[in-house]
């Protein structure tokens, strides 16, 4: 069942960039979990983890990263499902944007 949750863990992994990773913890106060994904490269996440279970990701996300909470935030914001469903994410998600970055 983790299949989904641990391949985009390990896709985070991959896109991680000690350059960004340092920036991104200079403009966000109190973030010292990023690994460093760049935006074009959470955006394309965003679309795969959209059409492959983002169900499963989200159930089994542990914001062990800022990117990792960043994803499903974007994720949501792709989502043409019933708006039942979509509010329902939203009201999950907005208390774990503790930040700026992760409602913008």
């Amino acid at each position: 069942m983790a299949d989904t949750y641990e391949k985009y863990r390990e896709k985070l992994r991959e896109y991680a960039d000690p350059k960004n990773e340092v920036f991104l913890k200079s403009l966000i106060p109190g973030v010292e979990d990023a690994l460093g994904v760049r935006s074009p490269d959470m955006r394309k996440l965003a679309k795969e983890l959209y059409k492959d279970n983002w169900r499963e990701y989200f159930e089994l996300n542990q914001d062990s990263c800022f990117e990792e909470t960043a994803l499903q935030g974007s994720v949501i914001g792709l989502m043409k499902e019933d708006i039942e469903l979509v509010l329902n994410e939203v009201r999950r998600y907005i208390p774990k944007a503790r930040n700026w970055a992760l409602c913008d």
